[in-house]
């Protein structure tokens, strides 16, 4: 495997064979050459049959490895950091199996992170819609000015916060040196049920002395069906709204313990977990309370959001960050929040 530049992990889950498929097609068609890439696939948890029709469909060749996973691990932490012990590659690529890359993704993001040394290297991701009818919940813009081929951060560059944002930090829009993940133990942890990426990525960022970012590359196309985990997390509840907000703000915790700038990544989750409040049946005014009381904090020690033109112009940072004020906190202010509010339920 020493000749493979590049690893690809894909965590492999009862998908549609035809998206699996097309994830397929797009790694063979990368112009670097698929004898230059390794590509581990995880088949996790998967029903009967599936096994042995990813391994049909991919069978001759050589650097393609295809490997089961049966635990009680329902994320894809854990098939991710399987394929982790058994990485070979220089650099590590995430491709989820309803995915797909784009063909010159793998040769340019390696290129230019040879030439500049980079350990982590962020680049552009588009969606596409299984119908009309999914909900727009991924945004691909990123905060870079994208007249730029190539962006650098050094470590401790107050800049790394364009970093750290909802839209940048998933897995499968960035590549990492293999010796950055080797060399610091990272892993995913399995005990994160959600945001396990973003956990993952921010102790990345902290062990990075080197970023890079491609704002005009569009390497990763990413599918949004009604099975996906963000679209399909079953009814609100109040504990299962609790139980996932607490992990996410585990990713927060970690950033300011390592003292990078969370400011983007906090006021995402405060939006969320406010959207996530406001369409949650029968919550009492004692979980309310519960609520405040847990993530309040946050909203002292987080930097708040400042006026930009692309994507905070005006006065819409304040009305940010006055509607999760009012959906988490319960500020008085309630012609604001029924604005806002209005506003987002005739979105969704």
């Amino acid at each position: 495997m020493s000749k493979c530049i590049a690893t690809i992990i894909t965590p492999f889950h009862n998908t549609d064979l035809r998206m699996f498929r097309s994830a397929f097609e797009s790694v063979r068609s990368q112009t670097i050459g698929i004898d230059s890439i390794e590509w581990i696939i995880v088949v996790h948890n998967s029903e009967p049959g599936y096994l042995e029709s990813v391994r049909e469909m991919t069978k001759g060749y050589d650097t393609i490895k295809v490997y089961e996973l049966n635990n009680d691990i329902r994320t894809a932490s854990s098939p991710r950091n399987f394929a982790l012990e058994k990485a070979h590659g220089r650099y590590l690529f995430f491709l989820d199996s309803d995915d797909h890359m784009t063909p010159e993704c793998i040769e340019k993001v390696t290129e230019k992170m040879e030439q500049t040394g980079a350990q982590i290297c962020k680049f552009r991701a588009e969606k596409e819609f299984e119908d009309d009818k999914v909900l727009d919940t991924y945004d691909p813009r990123v905060r870079f000015d994208q007249t730029k081929e190539v962006i650098e951060y050094r470590k401790g560059d107050p800049n790394i916060k364009d970093i750290l944002t909802l839209t940048t930090f998933t897995p499968w829009t960035q590549a990492l040196r293999r010796d950055l993940v080797e060399d610091n133990h990272i892993r995913y942890n399995p005990e994160t049920v959600i945001g396990e990426d973003l956990e993952f990525n921010v102790i990345c960022v902290n062990c990075a002395d080197k970023i890079i970012a491609l704002p005009q590359l569009i390497g990763y196309v990413y599918y949004i069906n009604h099975a996906s985990t963000l679209q399909s997390g079953g009814p609100l509840t109040p504990e299962s709204v609790m139980s996932g907000t607490k992990d996410l703000f585990k990713c927060i915790d970690l950033g300011i313990n390592f003292g990078l700038d969370m400011r983007y990544l906090f006021w995402g989750f405060a939006w969320v977990l406010g959207i996530r409040l406001m369409h949650t049946p029968q919550i009492t005014d004692e979980q309310r309370a519960e609520f405040r009381e847990t993530f309040g904090k946050y909203f002292d020690m987080v930097e708040p959001l400042e006026s930009d033109e692309k994507f905070f112009p005006g006065t819409k940072a304040q009305e940010h960050m006055d509607f999760c004020r009012i959906n988490v906190l319960g500020d008085a202010r309630e012609s604001i929040a029924r604005a806002e509010r209005d506003t987002l339920l005739q979105i969704v």
